[in-house]
């Protein structure tokens, strides 16, 4: 893919999240914009420096909107929350939002230096990190991060190894389980869903996890190949017609 053909991928996808959070009239379904956004991130995989960051995230209520603001004349970018501007950086990643507004976090760098961002906090410094998600009740962050070696899963002060890196990270609504999505490496690349160091059946494609309201249940929809699944924990359901 070309980096005219990646731009213009991203930009479906930005318009795409303005139907779906400012909107609320969107025009495709959920399986279909995961699958926008794992051609997208493989070609980020690939060519890193081509990477244009998600800019919107909105409490439940929309009063509240945490988006990625980039300076044209210095080209630093800093996340704002209504209206005010936070700290800038050399970059920053997709601000999460919990549901009630109360906190946000987000992925910056400064140098060669990346940290995850809690309000106006900063985490250790490392040398790649995935974006951060919160938990419903806001009182847990976790990311997937690497110092130059092996990368971890990063719960709030816990960190546990991680076979591989991951493609994104997914909590729980009060914080209790924890789940990364893995884009696996090799011209044919396949997906799978680990939640709790439990790894998932691979499929072609997988869409984004959801927990149940209790936290004890997740699920996601899944292709594999032509055959399309909705997959409940271990097992999985074939759906008839696209998800």
């Amino acid at each position: 893919m070309t980096r005219e053909a990646y731009l213009a991928l991203c930009q479906e996808i930005i318009e795409h999240d303005r139907r779906y959070y400012v909107d609320a009239t969107p025009t495709i379904a959920d399986i279909e914009y995961d699958r926008l956004m794992v051609q997208v991130r493989a070609v980020e995989v690939d060519h890193p420096d081509w990477v244009v960051g998600w800019p919107l995230a909105m409490s439940a209520d929309g009063r509240t909107v945490a988006c990625r603001l980039t300076h044209l004349k210095t080209g630093r970018s800093c996340v704002g929350l209504d209206g005010r501007r936070g700290e800038e950086f050399d970059l920053v990643g997709a601000p999460a939002l919990s549901p009630d507004g109360g906190t946000l976090a987000y992925r910056a760098q400064e140098g060669v230096a990346s940290f995850v961002v809690v309000g106006v906090r900063r985490g250790p410094a490392v040398a790649q990190m995935i974006d951060p998600a919160v938990s419903e009740d806001g009182r847990t962050v976790a990311y997937a991060a690497a110092r130059g070696g092996p990368w971890h899963l990063v719960v709030g002060d816990r960190e546990s190894p991680l076979p591989e890196k991951p493609f994104s990270v997914f909590v729980g609504p009060d914080g209790r389980s924890v789940g990364t999505v893995i884009l696996e490496p090799g011209a044919g690349r396949t997906a799978h869903v680990r939640v709790d160091g439990i790894r998932g059946e691979a499929y072609t494609l997988v869409g984004r996890p959801t927990f149940s309201p209790d936290g004890r249940s997740f699920a996601y929809a899944a292709d594999d190949g032509y055959d399309q699944y909705v997959v409940i924990g271990r097992r999985r359901i074939p759906a008839a017609g696209r998800i």
